[in-house]
């Protein structure tokens, strides 16, 4: 994953074909990125529709990132659970 330029979240695909070229820009950007760029183009969306879709996206993105957290948290914890069980089952 890298940083969009747009946004600045780790929300591009490393293939350059899954990813948006800038219409404002001459650069790559995110899907969601350029989906809302195209969206403010043709009038569907105006720029405080905009912001609101960007709020929503980061905070279903920080919801993603916190239950990935959990999840790892959860994973070195059953991890240190097997490494005791182990090690006080081999003495």
């Amino acid at each position: 994953m890298q940083k969009c330029p747009r946004c600045e979240e780790m929300t591009m695909d490393d293939d350059k074909a899954r990813n948006a070229y800038s219409r404002v820009a001459a650069a790559y950007i995110c899907a969601a990125c350029g989906e809302e760029e195209g969206q403010i183009q043709c009038g569907l969306v105006g720029l405080r529709g905009a912001a609101l879709m960007r709020h929503r996206r980061m905070k279903v993105l920080a919801e993603q990132q916190a239950a990935l957290m959990r999840h790892r948290r959860m994973k070195v914890l059953a991890e240190q659970q097997a490494a005791e069980k182990q090690k006080g089952g081999a003495s």
